[in-house]
């Protein structure tokens, strides 16, 4: 196993960027609780509970603008 070293404030942005996704995947997963359940299909379901639990797990997936974010859940 390699062990590479980072610069504190690196490793602080990393974990707020995750923070910050982790409660904009709550907030797409909420959304979608309240929406019509008609227009959501399975697979994007599945999608969203994946990502949930790798987040949980400790893994993360950037992004470098919001758009790319957006294209990424779709």
């Amino acid at each position: 196993m390699n062990t590479i070293a980072i610069p504190i404030n690196e490793y602080k942005n990393l974990i707020k960027s995750q923070d910050e996704l982790r409660k904009r995947v709550l907030r797409v997963e909420e959304m979608l609780r309240y929406s019509n359940q008609d227009e959501v299909t399975p697979q994007y379901a599945k999608k969203l509970a994946r990502l949930s639990k790798e987040m949980d797990e400790g893994k993360g997936v950037h992004f470098k603008s919001f758009s790319e974010m957006e294209e990424y859940f779709r």
